[in-house]
């Protein structure tokens, strides 16, 4: 994503120790096997990172219980701690300080308390991005009936497709999937209710704040994010000469 940073032919240069490993592995064997290379995922650019629950709040959707300061604490704390660790900060802080920033700070693995749950229909949590309605039956405190889910889930499928980077006008996301449309089996019910997909150069958090865009100026971390189109590479005596494919899914390999 950087092409100007010391990191710029990393990947170039993992691939070829892959290479070089290979090649090694191969020679032990006295005749061709046949090998098969596959990824669960590919890999994209990132240059702005979108955060789902400060869009949902700016949509007033989503309600925080704590203040504005809190949220901007939150915010710092997050960004700090990409850099430097909690132990770091909390030797540098003294403890009057670490003792007022936590009394308006939520801790980011309880969501459940940074939430106002009454005046909340959607939020983000988990692995990005999704997006979960305040399900009434569901969840604890649920304010979005049965009757309207599927209105809610198209209205929100709207408004994220409508959005656009401020900066540059660019779509942010590609698609927004119903989860029935991605998963299926007897757990169905804990996925999310939306999936979101990104277009090339977004990367979605569910951090808790206000902010919903932030440009990444450097070239680490999360310079680059997961993209859905994988690889799959065959190759050996058994395997037939086939053209390039584009429409196997990552559930195809282990049959195979």
């Amino acid at each position: 994503a950087h092409t100007d940073s010391q990191y710029s032919t990393a990947i170039r240069d993992a691939y070829k120790r892959f290479d070089e490993a290979l090649e090694n592995i191969l020679a032990c064997f006295d005749e061709p096997v046949n090998v098969f290379i596959a990824s669960d995922h590919g890999f994209k650019p990132c240059h702005t990172e979108v955060n789902i629950n400060a869009l949902l709040n700016e949509w007033d959707y989503l309600e925080y219980e704590f203040q504005t300061s809190g949220a901007m604490l939150a915010e710092a704390y997050n960004r700090l701690t990409k850099y430097i660790s909690p132990e770091t900060i909390a030797s540098l802080l003294p403890d009057s300080a670490q003792s007022a920033a936590k009394s308006r700070m939520p801790k980011n693995d309880r969501i459940s308390d940074a939430i106002d749950w009454s005046r909340s229909k959607a939020y983000s949590f988990g692995v990005m991005p999704n997006v979960y309605l305040n399900l009434m039956g569901r969840e604890k405190f649920g304010q979005v009936s049965q009757a309207a889910y599927d209105g809610l889930c198209d209205e929100l499928t709207e408004m994220f497709l409508d959005l656009n980077d401020p900066k540059t006008g660019k779509q942010v996301f590609k698609r927004v999937y119903r989860r029935d449309e991605l998963y299926h089996g007897p757990y169905i019910d804990q996925a999310p209710d939306l999936v979101l997909e990104t277009n090339e150069g977004f990367y979605c958090s569910g951090n808790l704040g206000t902010t919903v865009f932030k440009r990444k100026t450097s070239p680490m971390p999360n310079s680059g994010v997961h993209e859905q189109a994988g690889i799959l590479i065959a190759d050996g005596p058994d395997i037939a000469n086939v053209e390039r494919r584009e429409t196997d899914g990552i559930a195809d390999v282990a049959p195979s």
